[in-house]
């Protein structure tokens, strides 16, 4: 590529990769809710997964590691309250991946529960324990 193709690419790159400042802090906003729901230990419904979801997908695309375990946690917990126990554990998993210890804001506390039975997405009995705002255990079909 020749130095015009290469700054036409990077401007083009930079567009499509940028939110507005509106965008963001809306989202933020969102996240934020939802997780002072998951802190006041909120039953969530069918309504609040499609935002979870909504949330997560967004912030995979645009959010730090720490925003992206948040969205991915509180996820997990609508699952886990509509009973979806195989999609919660997805989620929570997801959630730890995202984690980066090393960075500033690192948000300990959302992942101080303790999975128990899992040595990967295949385990068939797990449990959960610790501060998470619903203890769960189960034993999932084979």
């Amino acid at each position: 590529m020749h130095n015009g193709q290469w700054l036409t690419f990077i401007a083009v790159l930079l567009l499509t990769s940028c939110v507005s400042r509106q965008e963001r802090d809306d989202m933020q906003a969102r996240l934020a809710q939802m997780a002072q729901w998951n802190t006041d230990d909120t039953v969530f419904t069918a309504r609040h997964t499609a935002e979870a979801q909504t949330l997560a997908d967004w912030f995979d695309s645009h959010g730090t590691s720490n925003e992206q375990l948040r969205a991915h946690y509180i996820l997990g917990r609508t699952y886990a309250d509509r009973g979806e126990t195989p999609r919660a554990v997805d989620s929570y998993l997801d959630a730890i991946a995202k984690a980066d210890t090393t960075a500033a804001d690192n948000d300990r506390g959302t992942g101080s529960c303790h999975i128990d039975g899992i040595g990967g997405r295949g385990e068939t009995s797990w449990s959960v324990t610790g501060t998470c705002p619903r203890v769960m255990s189960a034993t999932l079909p084979t």
